[in-house]
């Protein structure tokens, strides 16, 4: 009788888990990139530029358009709010100093906002062989932000006292929530269809019935308290019932890990030398705009030799600890 108990709660576990895939996180009003920004001028924040754990985590809901459509926005809300913090660091940097020269920090924003233009032009509604592809672009143009923010920040930084700094951060913590408000309630609202639409094909899978969950989800009730009417289906479900239930939930989740580890590792092959592309086209996109690029490139193939200089080192420690 224990056993079949712990079997139950085992099985209810991995069902609530698999169910609500994106955000039974609706609680809170957050997201991975919302919460603690995908592109940030902080100085607190840790940068890495190579596809990060919380990269492969993001891409697993983008095997169906509105879970990319949710992804792809939550990424260009998170640059636009930096460009918009950007701009005005700028702007305090030309009031201390008239003739200070910020034309790297501007070509900076500048490809941030190409980055949003790229955005912007994905195409959500691709066919299951083409998502793998969408998957990958998403965490190319995130990896991308994130070195363009270090870079600006680093720069920016230079202009201002530590005292400074932090008034400013504080300043522009807050600030542009209002502007970017219209984009928050889209990717809110796409998150609540989003997981409508994953809770709806799990009760169907599962043989759950209940309609007034789904409707109360929709209407924004507590996560918490759907969870306890779904536990409470489940366990009313007899023992075979259960065990159907689980395999078929078992089943969904290896389709998004095999989904996730395909976009991602295929990504990793050739992450620099894509990366390397897609910087080169970005400079010469804005030296059209008329940018002064020159400092730009300068950066850029500095730090692609130091990042070849660090992968020849990790490769040689590899080698040396597999002997």
């Amino acid at each position: 009788m224990n056993m079949n108990k712990t079997f139950v709660f085992m099985v209810l576990a991995l069902f609530l888990v698999s169910v609500l895939p994106l955000a039974l996180a609706q609680d809170d009003n957050t997201t991975t990139t919302d919460d603690n920004e995908t592109v940030s001028h902080d100085d607190n924040e840790t940068q890495t530029e190579d596809v990060e754990q919380e990269d492969e985590s993001e891409v697993a809901i983008m095997h169906t358009p509105k879970g990319a459509q949710v992804r792809l926005l939550q990424l260009q809300k998170s640059i636009e709010h930096n460009i918009l913090k950007g701009q005005e660091i700028v702007a305090k940097i030309l009031e201390k100093n008239e003739s200070a020269n910020v034309s790297n920090l501007n070509a900076i924003l500048g490809e941030m906002t190409l980055l949003v233009e790229e955005v912007k032009s994905l195409d959500i509604n691709v066919s299951n062989a083409t998502s793998n592809e969408l998957a990958q672009t998403y965490v190319q143009i995130k990896s991308d932000a994130r070195s363009l923010a270090k870079d600006f920040r680093d720069e920016a930084r230079t202009y201002f006292k530590d005292d400074e700094q932090k008034r400013l951060r504080e300043e522009l913590k807050e600030k542009y929530k209002e502007q970017l408000k219209d984009l928050q309630e889209k990717i809110k609202e796409l998150k609540k269809n989003y997981n409508s639409e994953r809770l709806s094909l799990y009760m169907q899978r599962t043989g759950i019935k209940d309609s007034a969950i789904l409707e109360r989800l929709q209407n924004g009730d507590k996560i918490s308290d759907i969870r306890k009417d779904l536990a409470e289906s489940f366990k009313s479900m007899t023992s075979e019932e259960r065990k159907e239930a689980a395999l078929k939930v078992k089943e969904e989740k290896v389709k998004m890990s095999i989904f996730k580890k395909d976009s991602v590792e295929k990504l990793k092959e050739k992450f620099e030398e894509k990366r390397l592309e897609r910087e080169q086209n970005r400079v010469q996109k804005l030296e059209e705009k008329g940018f002064k690029m020159d400092e730009r490139r300068e950066q850029m193939q500095q730090k692609a030799d130091e990042r070849q200089q660090k992968m020849q080192e990790r490769n040689k420690n590899q080698k040396g600890g597999s002997k």
